[in-house]
């Protein structure tokens, strides 16, 4: 699966939600929107990669020399999706990334109650797991 409307998104910069398009478009949207919220490892990998992929990416580098270098490391290495989203979250920087999601999962449980994909979600990727850790706790 080819996570084509997050990378969009943030290409696009068109900030139609006061700022928040980018986080809407991929995995904070998918936890947080209304409704009957459900994530799968198709749509755990899809946001991971979306990220993972732009900022591949947005050094001008080639589409496919990026996609082909990617996919070889996610298949090499169980971690790599995971901890290169966090270090992406983190402007290239593991704990600064974990420090974000963690305080987004934190104000997001203030505000709207306990969620526990969102939970499943900070959890699989704390244990740096290449797939969704759901068990709802």
């Amino acid at each position: 699966m080819i996570p084509h409307a997050t990378v969009y998104a943030y290409y696009k910069k068109n900030l139609l939600f006061d700022g928040e398009q980018n986080r809407y478009a991929g995995y904070y949207g998918d936890l947080t929107i209304s409704g009957d919220i459900s994530m799968n490892n198709g749509d755990y990998h899809a946001d991971l990669d979306a990220v993972n992929l732009y900022n591949q990416l947005k050094g001008g580098k080639n589409l496919v020399t990026s996609m082909n270098t990617y996919f070889d490391k996610v298949e090499s290495d169980d971690s790599y999706r995971a901890e290169q989203f966090v270090t992406n979250i983190g402007d290239g920087d593991y704990d600064k990334g974990m420090k974000i999601l963690e305080s987004e999962y934190e104000v997001y449980t203030f505000q709207a109650g306990e969620n526990p994909l969102f939970k499943d979600f900070i959890d699989s990727l704390e244990e740096k797991s290449d797939d969704l850790i759901a068990d709802g706790k």
